[in-house]
């Protein structure tokens, strides 16, 4: 990512005994003389896998992760600030993630994972989903989207429980990927979940509402670390 604005690819890299801190290594490269600047070290609610994109349309490249330790149902959104010689991520918003029922216990000890990019609605903004549960097979587990509001001035993203799909299935999903499956032009959601299954969920979105349906479940071996889509047999689908 080109994380200072400087036309050069950087290195984020993640570390510490529970992944919260990350490294930034500046691409200080001229004259095809490869070359990377001491590390700049963040602090504090990073995971393992930060999502980057430009959020808000400022031509910045902003950063979404969630928390290892504490708080870990939260989402955190930072804008970024950085200029070429200083590297300036800011906090800007905290939104909560996952659901809530009458049938669930309040002590629940939700998590977040995965924070993924996409623009679900169709609106040209990058949604956030992330992938919701505590353990394998526990309940309840799924995923939530967090819509993007954003404008050029100020971070927003919306969330409300209605938008937590829940999975039929005690599983605890644990990696995403997006990728249109039925050729509608929409971006589906599929989970890796960790108690050995992939979950799909096929979106029905338009501007401004998001709604994922027909959830299908494929049996896979246990403990998959990650998921991917490709045309591994050009079919084009």
């Amino acid at each position: 990512q080109d994380i200072n604005g400087d036309g050069k690819l950087d290195i984020v890299t993640i570390r510490g005994s529970s992944w919260s801190k990350m490294n930034v290594y500046i691409n200080t490269t001229e004259n095809n003389n490869v070359s990377f600047a001491d590390k700049i070290i963040i602090e504090d609610y990073v995971d393992p896998r930060p999502a980057f994109a430009d959020l808000n349309g400022d031509g910045m490249i902003d950063m979404v992760t969630t928390a290892y330790t504490t708080d870990r149902r939260d989402v955190y959104i930072y804008s970024n600030n950085s200029t070429e010689g200083n590297i300036d991520f800011n906090l800007e918003l905290i939104v909560q993630s996952g659901g809530e029922h009458a049938d669930w216990p309040t002590d629940y000890d939700w998590s977040a994972y995965s924070p993924t990019l996409a623009d679900i609605d169709g609106d040209g903004r990058l949604d956030i989903i992330v992938a919701n549960g505590t353990c394998g097979n526990c309940s309840p587990s799924g995923v939530s989207i967090l819509r993007n509001t954003s404008t050029e001035s100020e971070l927003g993203f919306e969330y409300e429980y209605s938008d937590f799909y829940q999975y039929q299935s005690n599983s605890l999903p644990v990696g995403i990927d997006v990728s249109d499956l039925n050729g509608d032009g929409k971006p589906d959601l599929l989970t890796n979940d960790w108690m050995g299954g992939i979950s799909i969920m096929v979106n029905s979105s338009t501007e401004g509402n998001i709604a994922l349906e027909e959830q299908m479940e494929l049996g896979i071996g246990s403990f998959p670390l990650s998921i991917a889509t490709a045309d591994l047999n050009m079919d084009y689908t």
